[in-house]
Formats: C-alpha cells, sequence, structure tokens
C-alpha cells in the first residue's frame, strides 16, 4: 500500500489527476485510489497512469473517467493537502 499527500488536482480532457508527493510505497497503473467522503464512507478509483514530474518531485496519478463531468465531479471534492491511500 502507498499514501500520497495530494498537492493540488487539475483535469485533462477526461481524467482527473492528483499532483502531490509520495510518502510511503509504491504507485503503479492498475492500483485504486481511495478518497474517504466522510467517517464511514470511500470513493476508490482506478489508477490508469502513474507519472513522475521531476522539476516539481510531485507525482501524477491519473484516473481516467467515462466523462468530462465525472471528473468534474471529483474535483469538486477538493482533496488538496489530504493524505490519500492506494492499494
Amino acid at each position: 500500500m502507498a499514501q500520497i499527500q495530494v498537492a493540488y488536482t487539475s483535469i485533462i480532457d477526461r481524467a482527473f489527476v492528483l499532483h502531490g508527493k509520495l510518502l510511503e510505497g509504491k504507485l503503479v497503473p492498475g492500483s485504486s485510489l481511495y478518497i474517504p467522503l466522510d467517517r464511514y464512507s470511500q470513493l476508490a478509483g482506478a489508477v490508469s497512469r502513474v507519472e513522475y514530474q521531476d522539476d516539481a518531485k510531485l507525482w501524477d496519478i491519473v484516473i481516467v473517467c467515462p466523462d468530462h463531468e465525472e471528473a468534474e465531479l471529483l474535483e469538486m471534492l477538493i482533496i488538496h493537502d489530504e493524505v490519500l491511500e492506494v492499494a
């Protein structure tokens, strides 16, 4: 299991992208990213692609959505500065 601290998010076409610092573990495509909604529930997204921004020292985790509207809904969660689990 990996943990990433989210610095910021963005939308590129139909993809929701989390940009953050890897705190522990290894990030691999095909794993699941878990976004807590409240104390009892969480949203899971399939990691499609993982890239490293060498200049910013941040990882990009790409979750491809079925449409642009779903990517916009994910960005509305405002998960900046949160630590998320990837497994």
